[in-house]
């Protein structure tokens, strides 16, 4: 195992010592305030500092069937970043942002749902129906090719962005589903 982590991951990974969670709720000053919560973070621990961030995303805030507000974002792309964030100054005084990505869900209202044609490899009950949540969120057949263009699209974008690596959430851990 130790061979595998030395030849397979960033220096700057096995090197990050501190990781903390972040994660805004779409409040007016929250990203400047989360930013300088992280700076904090660093200058306190004094060591290089990472952050699983979480809700990076605009999205659009809704109430649900059954009254509770619920946010909805357009699963994989996500975009845009929320204003205010700026991951690149972040990296330079030593903070990685690792953004979070739903790994195995997409969302029809997406703007690659159609370009992609992610009717064709959402996953299906055995009538031939998609799954899709209140919020569009659909389980995705991940062994599709055309899945996998995505989820590197979607990463490069991030990487392009500032981001020092993608936390694809659910991609070893969620238990599959047939996809028909």
């Amino acid at each position: 195992m130790e061979k595998r982590w030395k030849k397979s991951s960033a220096s700057w990974l096995k090197q990050t010592h501190v990781w903390v969670r972040g994660d805004t709720k779409h409040r007016d000053g929250e990203v400047a305030e989360q930013q300088q919560t992280l700076l904090k973070y660093a200058k306190l621990f004094g060591v290089p500092l990472g952050v699983q961030l979480y809700d990076w995303a605009n999205a659009t805030v809704y109430r649900s069937a059954d009254g509770n507000l619920s946010t909805s974002y357009t699963f994989p792309s996500r975009w845009p970043i929320q204003p205010g964030w700026d991951w690149k100054a972040l990296k330079d005084r030593g903070i990685r942002v690792l953004p979070y990505v739903n790994s195995l869900q997409s969302n029809t209202g997406d703007a690659s749902w159609v370009a992609d044609h992610g009717e064709a490899i959402a996953i299906r009950d055995v009538d031939g129906n998609t799954l899709a949540g209140e919020d569009g969120s659909t389980p995705i057949c991940a062994s599709q090719v055309s899945w996998h263009a995505r989820m590197v699209n979607a990463s490069v974008r991030l990487l392009q962005a500032g981001a020092s690596g993608v936390y694809m959430d659910q991609s070893g851990t969620q238990a599959q589903m047939p996809c028909f």
